[in-house]
């Protein structure tokens, strides 16, 4: 598996796969709904808006594209926008474990937390939030999603005391 940072201008060739494999897990959460040209269209003008404020990653198996990643960092925390994984890689790799590897030098050390939206129909993305040592914070005003948060260094394999020693040096503390 290869993991790679994409730029805006390589957005535009993988947006169509990265959407299509939105679209088969969510037929998967939400059966009863069907993904129209317009959703595709709103997406995309979405994340072309919005690509400065996030880093995308996408994950290739060879000429497939297996998934794809979306973070952004607010103050101390990595929200996670979206992960997005083919149906048919979603058991057969460790692509948590990779991800984690591959953004774990990407991330400042000041960011201390791990947070993601997740949707109610989807026991499988909070069970995973849960094996990383997330739990459910906040309810959605509308009901539908989660608020996961919890602490990111031990995913990352950053101890505590290290990232507050560092982040006293960076302030001029000593």
């Amino acid at each position: 598996m290869q993991y790679k940072e994409i730029s805006l201008q390589e957005l535009d060739r993988y947006a169509p796969e990265m959407f299509s494999i939105l679209s088969s897990n969510m037929a998967l959460i939400h059966p009863e709904e069907t993904v129209s040209e317009d959703d595709y269209a709103l997406w995309k003008a979405y994340q072309q808006e919005h690509f400065s404020e996030k880093t995308f990653i996408v994950f290739e198996d060879g000429d497939t594209l297996a998934g794809y990643f979306q973070y952004s960092l607010r103050d101390q925390d990595l929200f996670i926008e979206e992960i997005e994984i083919r149906p048919d890689y979603q058991v057969r790799y460790n692509i948590l474990g990779s991800l984690l590897r591959f953004i774990r030098e990407r991330i400042p050390d000041h960011i201390t937390t791990l947070s993601a939206y997740i949707n109610k129909n989807n026991p499988r993305s909070y069970t995973v939030a849960e094996k990383l040592g997330l739990s459910a914070v906040a309810e959605t005003v509308s009901g539908k999603s989660l608020l996961y948060s919890g602490d990111i260094r031990r995913l990352l394999h950053r101890s505590h005391d290290s990232a507050a020693a560092k982040h006293k040096q960076e302030d001029g503390e000593a």
